[in-house]
């Protein structure tokens, strides 16, 4: 038999940063389980490593900005999304990757607003902690984060809009703009960069294939294949040799 629990919560902050508090209440075989707590000075920590692993993506007490960093200098990238008005009470899709080759890159919606190449050094950590919605014992997020996802890699750009576009009817927010690409560079042959889909009244089946062009603007022709919906790399694309594509 399986026993049904249902859990309330809720939260909220005077203030952000600002003195905040939560409270849950556990229901199972209508025995009642009371559970609350407060904090002085809340920064809204979306995920971070706390004490162990000092990595942190929050809105560092603001209401309109979104950064993240690590090693105690906490804004590598940063963006406001609206423009410098607030996204409180508004659904928001954000995704920061990091790896010691290329650095930083933040996504907004699915679409790359700010990166920082120039730190590339690991983390420190004691321990690979992952906290959700605070840091360490304090600065809780006030607000609900119904997903979070987490990798032991750095997501392509193309993977990031495949997540994004997956997520973004679900909270009624527009897909991805994956007109353009970013391509990092001495990505692995047979790197999966983009999905292509279309649409059309009369046919649900598409053949897609490469455009031969005037031997100037089909160059690099050679360093892509299309595989079924795929665009996948032919080549190792190198930025030295190959600067602008």
């Amino acid at each position: 038999m399986t026993n049904k629990v249902v859990i309330y919560t809720d939260g909220a902050c005077k203030g952000n940063p600002g003195p905040g508090g939560w409270g849950a209440v556990i229901i199972e075989n209508n025995i009642e389980t009371e559970l609350f707590g407060k904090e002085e000075n809340t920064t809204n920590n979306i995920i971070s490593g706390g004490a162990d692993s000092k990595h942190a993506f929050f809105m560092a007490g603001s209401t309109n900005k979104l950064q993240a960093g690590h090693n105690n200098d906490w804004d590598k990238v940063i963006d406001q999304p609206n423009g410098g008005a607030s996204i409180l009470n508004i659904w928001n899709l954000g995704t920061v990757t990091f790896d010691t080759d290329s650095g930083f890159d933040l996504y907004y919606g699915g679409n790359l607003v700010d990166s920082n190449s120039s730190d590339k050094v690991p983390v420190q950590q004691t321990s690979p902690l992952v906290n959700i919605a605070k840091y360490h014992t304090g600065n809780y997020f006030t607000g609900y984060i119904p997903v979070a996802i987490i990798y032991d890699r750095k997501l392509s750009q193309n993977e990031i809009n495949s997540l994004s576009n997956h997520f973004a009817p679900r909270y009624s927010l527009s897909p991805t703009n994956t007109s353009s690409l970013t391509i990092d560079e001495g990505v692995a042959m047979g790197t999966v960069l983009a999905n292509l889909s279309a649409t059309d009244s009369d046919s649900t089946e598409f053949t897609y294939s490469l455009v031969s062009g005037n031997g100037t603007n089909d160059q690099h022709n050679s360093s892509f294949t299309i595989s079924g919906t795929q665009v996948v790399t032919s080549n190792i694309i190198s930025f030295d040799n190959t600067p602008v594509m």
